[in-house]
This record gives structure tokens, C-alpha cells and sequence, in this order.
């Protein structure tokens, strides 16, 4: 029987086994196949991937089409970025920053 307030810890069978590592590349894998699902980007263009013991911090700039509301499709490129890397990685997300450079008439 538990008492109230103790939780049961699970950990992933990788880690009895060692480490996993994620590089760098394999993030922007996963971004750049995420960012193929919205129309509203024409191009991805400059991005910098910080891997900290914490999380992840990404910084990507995009070009987008004109006419599309920037601040709603950067919030929903960011929720989906999130959604995607941390179930695809394992690993937290702590902060995507998106910089639109340019705009694709």
C-alpha cells in the first residue's frame, strides 16, 4: 500500500544499460521534417541547437509566405516543434526562439 505523496519512479531500460546521447543533427532532422508539415514556410534558414543538461534551447529563423498571421504561426510551430522533439528525443524542450527573416511573396 503507498502512503500519500510518495510516487513510483520509472526510468527508461537505457538507462541500467549507459547514456543516450542525441547529436546536434538529429534534432535538425526532426525539425526540418516537422517544418515540411506548414505551408506557411518557404524556407528554413539559419538555426543554432544548444543540447544542455537541462533541455534543449533552439534558435531557428524561417522565411515565410506573405500574408499569414506571424505571431499564430510562430506559436504553432513552436507547440509543434515541442510536441514532436520531446516525444521523438526523450528530451525536454525548454525554449524555441523564431526569427522571421524575410517574407516569400
Amino acid at each position: 500500500m503507498r502512503k500519500i505523496g510518495e510516487r513510483a519512479i520509472v526510468r527508461p531500460p537505457f538507462s541500467y544499460f549507459g547514456k543516450l546521447y542525441v547529436s546536434e543533427n538529429a534534432i535538425l532532422d526532426i525539425i526540418i521534417y516537422t517544418l515540411k508539415d506548414f505551408k506557411e514556410v518557404v524556407k528554413l534558414g539559419k538555426s543554432q541547437i544548444s543540447i544542455k543538461e537541462e533541455g534543449i534551447l533552439i534558435n531557428i529563423s524561417l522565411v515565410l509566405r506573405y500574408g499569414e498571421n506571424i505571431p499564430q504561426v510562430g506559436l504553432k510551430i513552436q507547440k509543434s516543434l515541442k510536441k514532436e522533439l520531446e516525444y521523438i528525443t526523450g528530451i525536454n524542450v525548454i525554449l524555441i526562439n523564431i526569427f522571421v527573416y524575410k517574407l516569400k511573396y
